[in-house]
């Protein structure tokens, strides 16, 4: 069994969640990434959606399809801020990461 990391990438209001995270504050409306260790190498788009709510963000939509992470692209200094989102997604199963308002 092969274990990989996929990431979504969306948008959607934050209301309040499961998990204590450093969530954003509830109702502003977000981008996000979210990290989540799978046992199919394929986009599993539900059940990101599933995890999203989890982690409290309603209204999503996911502005692609989800993608394996090349590990080596969080060696690049731009995205090293993302190996601790990596590192917890294959530890806790997913990772969520979000952006505020523009």
């Amino acid at each position: 069994m092969t274990t990989v990391v996929y990431i979504y990438a969306g948008t959607g209001r934050y209301r309040g969640g499961e998990y204590q995270w450093n969530s954003p504050l509830p109702g502003g409306k977000h981008d996000f990434m979210l990290f989540v260790r799978q046992d199919v190498d394929a986009p599993l788009q539900k059940v990101a959606m599933a995890l999203t709510g989890r982690y409290g963000f309603t209204d999503v939509r996911f502005i692609a399809q989800g993608r394996e992470i090349n590990v080596e692209m969080l060696n690049q200094p731009e995205l090293a801020n993302f190996r601790h989102n990596y590192e917890d997604a294959l530890k806790d199963g997913a990772s969520m990461a979000w952006y505020p308002p523009k």
